[in-house]
């Protein structure tokens, strides 16, 4: 489901952590007054160099500077293309990350309004199964292929380096972290 990792792979003194986000947004997601973008990395060099080892011994498929905008719910979800996301958090703000599981198996996902992928749940559909509270320079390995969602209390930017896997599941990729951390 989720998993702090201890977060000895950046140098995180004095870095400007939005020299890094360029102006490229690969993807957005809206949800009634909260927004979920992912935009490409600028200055890839120097993001390399900010890395004080290699991490891991299989390579993310991608990496994403993150932010979720607004407050309110990021709506239950199962992410598509990603199976695994290591989280590293820039900034935080008192937001949730909760995980869930289905009532009754016969639920069935919804939309986000002009997407493709049925992968959105309704929150009473669902049962929490577990949760945690991000702080900046916080590591965490979630398996996305899971439900979950994002409870924002405040319309503070939460922003975050998002390394994430699309052919491995969750447990390949935690042994691998743990493997080399």
């Amino acid at each position: 489901m989720y998993q702090k990792i201890e977060q000895n792979f950046l140098r995180t003194n004095n870095i400007k952590w939005d020299y890094f986000r360029s102006n490229s947004e690969m993807s957005r997601y809206d949800c009634y007054g909260t927004s979920i973008v992912y935009s490409k990395l600028d200055h890839n060099e120097e993001f390399r160099l900010i890395h004080l080892r290699k991490f891991f011994t299989i390579p993310p498929t991608r990496v994403y500077f993150t932010e979720i905008i607004g407050g309110g719910l990021l709506y239950p979800h199962i992410d598509h293309n990603t199976q695994v996301v290591l989280n590293f958090y820039v900034s935080s703000d008192e937001s949730k990350t909760i995980f869930y599981k289905l009532k009754n198996d016969e639920t069935q996902p919804f939309k986000y309004k002009d997407k493709e992928t049925d992968n959105i749940y309704q929150p009473d559909d669902l049962i929490e199964t577990g949760s945690f509270q991000s702080s900046a320079g916080d590591a965490y390995l979630l398996d996305v292929s899971k439900i979950h969602a994002v409870q924002k209390t405040n319309d503070i930017v939460r922003q975050f380096i998002s390394y994430q896997w699309q052919y491995h599941d969750y447990d390949t990729i935690l042994n691998d972290l743990k493997n080399t951390i």
